[in-house]
């Protein structure tokens, strides 16, 4: 097998087990060389045909090798070939331990590689964090009941006593939900008439949220809440504040004076990315935030409102910068200090994903604090949690850009998806001209919050398509569906 070096098959029969520098996937062998695979993708090296001719005793990692996910080696006498997830065959040479693509063909073709921007190596090291875990593929009609985790890079399905003990106080007030009404409602312990939300907009935040909701209220049928986005599930509340929430509504449809058509929503913006985070201001990582909600309604149906990553955290930085004035210490609010921001977190995600060679998903769920607003337009390292849990059928997922563009047919669409009786026209021409949350949000203490934002920097653009590329290919993915590249 190794030429009848038989101390060095013993050495690299070990190595195939597990290494300081991750378990082992693949072992290949050439005459006096030898390959182990990772899981991780990267490629180590033992014998004595490498490091241009000098003996390696203990495998080292093959040079460039950590610039491409490989999944598959196998050795010659004196070169190597590796199968990569992402790229062409890469060639490996024994004697100069490069690793090179095939030569091009023709002028042409080199060009058309050279600007095909999935190539660079941006793309490469965060799509190579990506596959570190890889998402099933789900059906249209039926979700795979089983929950990613993004600290063993497996999938594993929650005991249902662990989801019950995160709303061990909704299970016991909840006992059965009165069939007159399409809403979710029914009579507590103490006797109170209560009411759940029919439906919830799980984000994501800056995406068009608010401007749904202000749209929904001019609809026949839809009333709202004492608080458009109570933030429940991410937060730290007791049940009953919860459910006070409803308290107005649930009254009015008890007493008859409304339709028992009449439903209401959740529309808080954080749900969606927070899955992997916590549960209800608790870091338990043995649950997760899909199958929490699942469990306690079922039959809920869920919109989720996506925008282009980039615009979306530009947008975010000037709400929240001027609404809370947190980013001060990147100086005033400007285009300036907007790109110190960006780098700095994406310098984070970096350093998780690409230097200390961790999986996408698990750099998202830790990292979530440090770069919550990179992160939130990470969308495709939420997405399989909530798709495990919920068929397509139950999730209606809004381009933004698309929505904008014909607000009329999205909201009819958003309207059958939720089973609503067909709106009348003055309803929906009402609910068109409505604009939640336009602009910038005017600030007396933060001077500059109170002009024209611009534009961003080209190079924060830049920076921010070069980070964002590969999970919205992932996301389309996914979904099958292009639009979602956001093609930069």
């Amino acid at each position: 097998m190794f030429g009848g070096d038989e101390p060095f098959v013993k050495k690299m029969q070990s190595v195939g087990k597990g290494t300081k520098h991750g378990p082992a996937v693949g072992l290949a062998a050439g005459e006096y060389h030898a390959h182990v695979v990772l899981k991780d993708g990267k490629v180590l090296l033992m014998g004595r045909n490498g490091n241009s001719g000098s003996t390696n005793e203990t495998p080292v990692i093959v040079k460039g090798s950590e610039n491409f996910f490989v999944t598959n080696a196998e050795c010659g006498n004196q070169h190597s070939f590796f199968l990569t997830k992402i790229a062409p065959i890469q060639q490996r040479s024994a004697k100069n331990d490069q690793t090179k693509a095939p030569r091009r063909k023709s002028n042409e073709t080199q060009s058309k590689t050279q600007e095909d921007k999935t190539q660079t190596a941006p793309f490469r090291d965060y799509q190579n964090a990506i596959l570190r875990n890889q998402p099933h593929h789900f059906g249209e009609e039926e979700a795979v009941p089983r929950i990613h985790s993004a600290f063993t890079g497996d999938y594993m399905e929650p005991s249902p006593e662990s989801v019950a003990e995160t709303i061990r106080d909704a299970l016991a007030d909840v006992t059965g939900l009165e069939a007159a009404y399409k809403n979710p409602c029914y009579f507590a312990q103490d006797g109170r008439f209560r009411c759940l939300p029919y439906f919830s907009i799980i984000g994501v935040s800056k995406c068009g949220t608010t401007d749904l909701y202000a749209k929904l209220e001019k609809i026949t049928n839809f009333m709202t809440s004492k608080n458009k986005g109570p933030h429940f599930w991410d937060e730290n509340h007791p049940w009953d504040w919860y459910l006070d929430i409803y308290d107005d509504f649930a009254q009015v449809l008890h007493d008859s004076k409304t339709s028992n058509e009449t439903i209401t929503c959740d529309a808080s913006s954080n749900t969606f990315s927070y899955s992997g985070v916590g549960v209800r201001g608790s870091k338990n990582q043995q649950v997760l935030l899909p199958e929490v909600l699942k469990s306690i309604q079922p039959d809920m149906k869920l919109i989720l409102m996506l925008r282009d990553p980039v615009k979306r955290i530009f947008s975010a930085y000037w709400y929240y910068g001027c609404l809370y004035g947190i980013y001060k210490h990147y100086g005033k609010m400007s285009s300036q200090s907007f790109h110190k921001f960006v780098s700095e977190k994406i310098d984070t995600m970096k350093k998780c994903m690409v230097e200390d060679g961790y999986s996408a998903r698990y750099c998202a769920v830790k990292k979530f604090s440090a770069a919550e607003q990179l992160v939130k337009g990470m969308y495709s390292m939420s997405m399989p949690d909530w798709l495990a849990v919920y068929p397509k059928n139950m999730i209606k997922i809004i381009k933004l850009e698309e929505f904008s563009k014909r607000p009329k047919q999205h909201l009819r669409e958003v309207l059958r998806f939720l089973n609503f009786p067909e709106p009348s026209e003055s309803d929906i021409d009402a609910a068109i001209k409505v604009e939640a949350n336009r602009g910038n949000i005017a600030s007396q203490e933060i001077p500059e919050c109170r002009q024209d934002r611009g534009k961003m920097l080209p190079e924060t653009e830049i920076l921010l398509q070069d980070f964002y590329r590969p999970f919205n290919h992932h996301l389309a993915t996914i979904l099958g569906r292009e639009e979602f590249k956001w093609e930069y």
